[in-house]
């Protein structure tokens, strides 16, 4: 059976909340959808709770690294490991909302030419109690968008991980040598592959982000991370992106509403 759509879910010790996450997903599953989860060498039992639910549902698949190779590394790992047209990412702790699935199947099937989908989501309280936002991107219907739309649109939004659904093929095209170990390479790896082709942006919120700010604020990560971000998008312009583009782009990425609730919350 051909597999259109791979759900990658790159772990690392998320026993607390990798239940939750898959339960939203395996309610829903359609013919043609695996799931691929990629373990970073857990230590908390992670791997039980993956065992427990394969014996029920074949479609998921299991990896484990003999090692902890880094998260961007774990990022590639898990495209890799997939057999589907297309991956959708997914974090150990976010959920799916109901009809999730069958959207992005439905995207798919109508373009063949599509690069990459971003699927809205709502941002979380780590509870899942409150909603900070209702919409991470405020758009009250689909669209599609040329690299350059994508960007000025998108910006740094792009990097939420269950947002983000990519051509396998295209990604595995992709030199990612210099996105290695900076924290960003699903980001600068999308940005790359989506010249010349097409994103698509799916205006209702299908995905239930759970904040996470308090890991970026316990050592100085958040800004140092937003410093290479900063970075990374400016090197765009070699990749064929306009200038224009790009620097309001990096303009934009303080006011951009996962780090201002990361700032905020932190």
């Amino acid at each position: 059976m051909e597999v259109k759509l791979s759900i990658a879910i790159p772990t690392y010790n998320g026993a607390q909340t990798i239940r939750e996450t898959l339960d939203s997903i395996v309610s829903q599953l359609e013919e043609g959808v695996e799931i691929v989860v990629s373990d970073n060498a857990s230590t908390d039992g992670t791997v039980e709770i993956i065992r427990e639910y394969q014996v029920k549902y074949q479609v998921i698949r299991y990896f484990c690294n003999s090692e902890n190779v880094g998260v961007d590394r774990n990022f590639d790992l898990a495209v890799q490991r997939s057999n589907g047209r297309y991956v959708w990412f997914f974090g150990d702790d976010d959920k799916m909302s109901c009809g999730g699935i069958l959207k992005v199947l439905d995207v798919l099937t109508s373009d063949s030419m599509i690069a990459n989908i971003f699927v809205n989501c709502r941002m979380m309280s780590s509870d899942l109690e409150l909603c900070y936002k209702e919409k991470i991107i405020s758009i009250n219907e689909d669209f599609l968008l040329t690299p350059d739309e994508f960007l000025l649109q998108l910006g740094a939004t792009a990097a939420l991980v269950p947002s983000m659904v990519v051509s396998r093929s295209l990604w595995l095209n992709v030199d990612k040598a210099r996105f290695l170990n900076t924290g960003w390479l699903a980001l600068g790896t999308l940005y790359l592959m989506l010249q010349g082709h097409k994103a698509y942006c799916i205006s209702s919120a299908y995905v239930l982000f759970r904040d996470g700010s308090s890991r970026w604020h316990k050592d100085g990560r958040f800004l140092a991370m937003v410093l290479t971000l900063c970075a990374i998008m400016q090197e765009f312009v070699k990749c064929g992106y306009d200038k224009t583009a790009v620097n309001k782009a990096v303009k934009m990425l303080t006011k951009n509403p996962i780090f201002i609730a990361q700032s905020e919350m932190g």
